[in-house]
């Protein structure tokens, strides 16, 4: 049996609804044990959340849940009871990491502060993804993927390329993106957490923003800002001086190509039977077709609607290098023969919900299986195993924890 990247790393997951569950799941994914920490009676508020297999509303039939909590090992645990309190820090002395979202002076109140859980396991890492970090006036307020999105600023530029800002406020992205990013962040600041205390043998502290993490998604717009004064606009083609604006139309559907590029643009003109006005001064290099490029996407897009997208593919980039793309809806890009020859989806398997195809680990290595080991846990599924068999409690104290709603 191949051994994961992670196999005999330990973590403890005290979160809740995408942030800390992606992280742990990365983790779980490349073997890490983890145990999923849920509150007694409703569990973690993914578990109400769609889509619902039938659409009937099920805490064990939830998708993304079920996505979300593969890999995981499952408890129940209400930490804010001294006998709670007391079931995690005896859990917290045998793991080596724990990931948490809670707000910040919610965990110095019972005492789970670094600090003082450094006290307790020197060697424990503590993972805290919170919208707004351990530090600074907002770090207690609360917030949702919408804030964050804002208040991290890349939703300022969201849409992008439309004619009129004024009439296109900025939306934000769709997918939890904020809690996504962080979770990802959370996941490759703690791996190297786990590697710095190979050589130091102590644990530490990873203080994740979910709304900075945003805000370092925007180098570009910072550094230009800064050093030339420029707030980017999503006005269409200012500020981007070698894209198209916007995707093309063809038989089928959208797509994508890079029309204006001087490497590109004689290739361009060739596929289209070297037209007049393609030799026009106002397309003579790439920052006057920027400026032109609405007439210059209007003429392409008389001739590219009448080619299906696959037959654009095999013109513009098989023959000629253009880059191209087609504008995949969700089912194109499950059906895509690149992400089907990688693997990018595989067939979970869930006891209250049976098969159904989610995304596989986003990275692959030449030596570790790329597989789905334990579906996501069921309310209180590993109890017995945890607080019995791991911390050596009886089963008649399970009884009494479950008989004071503790667990």
């Amino acid at each position: 049996m191949a051994i994961s990247a992670l196999s005999g790393i330990r973590v403890a997951e005290l979160g809740d609804f995408i942030v800390a569950p992606y992280c742990t799941k990365l983790m779980g994914d490349l073997g890490a044990d983890v145990i999923k920490i849920e509150p007694p009676g409703h569990g973690d508020s993914a578990r109400k959340y769609g889509p619902f297999p039938d659409d009937v509303p099920h805490p064990e039939k939830s998708l993304l849940f079920a996505y979300l909590n593969s890999n995981k090992r499952g408890m129940t645990l209400d930490v804010r009871s001294p006998d709670g309190l007391k079931i995690l820090r005896e859990l917290l002395t045998q793991i080596d990491v724990l990931v948490e979202s809670n707000q910040p002076r919610m965990m110095e109140n019972l005492g789970l502060d670094y600090p003082n859980l450094s006290r307790l396991n020197p060697s424990l890492i503590v993972t805290s993804i919170t919208p707004f970090g351990q530090t600074g006036p907002y770090r207690d307020y609360k917030s949702t993927d919408l804030v964050s999105f804002h208040i991290g600023g890349i939703g300022y530029a969201t849409p992008g390329d439309v004619d009129d800002p004024d009439s296109h406020p900025p939306l934000n992205a769709p997918g939890h993106q904020s809690s996504l990013m962080a979770g990802v962040t959370g996941a490759a600041a703690t791996m190297s957490a786990i590697l710095a205390r190979e050589f130091t043998g102590r644990g530490q502290h990873v203080d994740i923003s979910e709304q900075e993490t945003l805000v370092r998604a925007q180098a570009r717009a910072v550094v230009s800002h800064v050093h030339k004064g420029e707030t980017p606009t999503r006005i269409a083609g200012m500020g981007r001086p070698i894209a198209t604006r916007k995707p093309i139309m063809a038989k089928d559907g959208y797509f994508t190509v890079q029309l204006l590029t001087d490497n590109f643009w004689e290739s361009i003109k060739k596929i289209l039977g070297y037209p007049d006005w393609a030799d026009s001064e106002l397309f003579n290099d790439r920052f006057t077709r920027m400026d032109n490029q609405d007439a210059i996407m209007s003429m392409f897009e008389d001739w590219s609607k009448d080619y299906t997208r696959n037959e654009l593919y095999e013109i513009l980039q098989v023959e000629n290098h253009i880059p191209y793309g087609q504008v995949n809806t969700v089912s194109e890009t499950l059906a895509h023969p690149q992400w089907q020859e990688r693997g990018t989806f595989i067939e979970m398997e869930h006891p209250h919900i049976g098969q159904f195809k989610a995304p596989a680990t986003p990275f692959d290595f030449s030596g570790i299986p790329r597989n789905i080991t334990r579906s996501a846990p069921a309310l209180g599924q590993h109890n017995k195993e945890v607080i019995c068999e791991t911390l050596g409690y009886s089963s008649r104290d399970l009884v009494r924890l479950r008989q004071m709603r503790i667990v």
